[in-house]
């Protein structure tokens, strides 16, 4: 086998074929080698056997080479040799012929015939046939214009069209078998039959897939408004194209859509129509896919789309779409504020969530208030509107340190309501906290007396003192006698009020020239001497 470069294993007397190039005579070659692995397997006794029925040319052998092509490996030279012994191994494998039979019929028509449509390995039977051949174009060029055995090896394999000559890949008969066996053979056919639609249509039915990289033989333009193609080509596992290349008509045809979409999440979602947004399979798979860039692209979800919104909810990636796209007004809907709240994908509530928030607390919800305080950020409690909602809800148990922020937010605001609320539904330790009860103080509805209503540690404290008199001076008249007794506290309360002097000991007030005029009030003082005196 000097030809073909083929090495005798010595022990068992199999021909095995030396491995030197790649491609489909590698894997001819790789059969032969692991058919000569299982013959070292078998009982030495039934080596010994088969090879004496193969040893020389018999009927015995055509039995055994008809029952097992391995057996050709260790065959005679005679029966190696023998056109109908070579062909009955070959209709079993490929590689029969290509490993194991004498030059004289590995390169004969008939044989190359036989082992195209063996049960094993003729699909690649012409290209192991290049890489043996090498120079030798004249065997090759006769194949190459022989009509049947090109219908053949295409109809087996595709891409053997590119062994065919011009004319014979002019051929409707060999371009259909060729694209029905494969769909990348459409790139070895003229430019005519690349846009025939039923070789294409044909293509797309094949086995082989069009790849990505196909679409530069893939003459899918002459087809962007063709249904059946478009529908044909998505339903490809590895085969992708954008809305944007099709007609109008098919870039709102929910089928044609949802394919692209399957195959190209990002990139179809930008020209998804308005209207498509709304058929659930296309939303849903569209959130599945990136819930970022849904909600870049999805028109916002408004009360009328509450059904379509409700399912979302059965996943994070839902759940998240729905805060970036769904408008005040479904987030206001009860059942979708409800849906919402406790939904288990959502672990937190944030500002963004205030609608929904008001929207639950104002209703008869048993869940609303403690699902509330689990999850509710001090972002979203220290929202007023929040805080007025909750307090309000028939639910909602006496407001504790662990709401700190609700009541801030409730003092923080100049709503009468605010400090109405916070009287109402505050527990007493709110008063020993320094935060909440100055701003309780502070609060312009709370009353000149606010102090008296602070725990004694607090009101007994100089810096809590001067933090309300600050905003409020009237608020000296509750404070302990000593502070009242304090320059620094009364000029503090001066400065807020001038007439919380009246609050200070009387110590004090027979100071109150050298009082105004630390705290920036001598010309009120002054005007207010003249007044009386006038007066008398």
């Amino acid at each position: 086998h000097c030809c073909t470069g083929f090495l005798s294993v010595a022990r068992t007397g199999m021909v095995v074929p030396v491995v030197t190039n790649t491609g489909a005579r590698t894997r001819l070659i790789a059969a032969a080698s692991a058919a000569a692995k299982e013959w070292e397997l078998q009982d030495a006794r039934q080596r010994l056997e088969k090879q004496a029925r193969v040893g020389c040319l018999s009927q015995l052998a055509l039995e055994e080479l008809t029952e097992d092509w391995r057996s050709l490996g260790i065959a005679g030279f005679e029966v190696r040799s023998h056109q109908h012994c070579v062909a009955a191994a070959t209709r079993q494998h490929a590689c029969a012929l290509f490993c194991h039979a004498q030059d004289t019929l590995r390169f004969d028509r008939d044989m190359v015939l036989t082992a195209l449509r063996s049960a094993v390995g003729g699909g690649d039977v012409l290209f192991a046939l290049h890489d043996l051949l090498g120079e030798l174009h004249a065997c090759l060029a006769a194949f190459s214009m022989d009509r049947e055995l090109m219908l053949t090896a295409a109809a087996v394999n595709g891409d053997n069209l590119q062994f065919a000559c011009e004319a014979l890949r002019a051929d409707r008969q060999i371009a259909l078998a060729a694209v029905a066996s494969s769909g990348t053979a459409l790139a070895y056919l003229p430019d005519h039959f690349r846009s025939d639609k039923d070789l294409v249509f044909k293509a797309l039915q094949s086995q082989g897939e069009l790849s990505p990289d196909a679409t530069a033989v893939f003459p899918f333009s002459g087809f962007c408004g063709d249904r059946d193609v478009v529908v044909e080509a998505l339903k490809q596992r590895n085969f992708c194209i954008g809305l944007d290349g099709l007609s109008e008509e098919l870039r709102h045809d929910a089928e044609v859509v949802m394919l692209t979409l399957m195959r190209a999440p990002h990139h179809t979602m930008r020209s998804i129509p308005p209207k498509l947004w709304r058929r659930r399979e296309i939303l849903n798979w569209a959130v599945k896919s990136d819930h970022v860039t849904a909600a870049s692209y999805a028109p916002p979800l408004g009360p009328d789309n509450r059904e379509l919104a409700l399912p979302l909810l059965s996943s994070h990636a839902g759940a998240a779409f729905l805060r970036l796209r769904a408008t005040p007004e479904l987030m206001s809907d009860c059942t979708m504020a409800n849906a919402f709240w406790n939904c288990s994908h959502v672990h937190e509530f944030t500002l963004a969530d205030k609608v929904a928030a008001v929207t639950v607390l104002g209703s008869d919800l048993l869940s609303a208030t403690p699902v509330f305080r689990e999850k509710a950020t001090v972002e979203l409690m220290s929202d007023y509107d929040v805080a007025v909602a909750y307090c309000k809800s028939r639910y909602a148990p006496v407001l504790t340190l662990a709401e700190k922020a609700l009541a801030l937010s409730l003092l923080n605001s100049d709503e009468p309501e605010g400090v109405a609320l916070f009287r109402q539904k505050s527990s007493s330790e709110f008063m020993d906290d320094f935060e909440v009860a100055a701003a309780f103080c502070r609060h312009k509805h709370s009353g000149d007396r606010a102090l008296a209503n602070v725990g004694n540690n607090l009101r007994d404290n100089k810096a809590f003192v001067l933090a309300v008199v600050r905003i409020k001076g009237k608020l000296l008249q509750c404070a302990p006698d000593d502070l009242r007794d304090d320059h620094e506290v009364v000029l503090e309360a001066l400065k807020s009020d001038k007439q919380s002097l009246e609050f200070a000991s009387l110590r004090l007030q027979e100071q109150r020239k050298n009082l105004f005029k630390a705290a920036g009030l001598v010309v009120q003082a002054t005007q207010s001497s003249s007044s009386a005196c006038a007066t008398m």
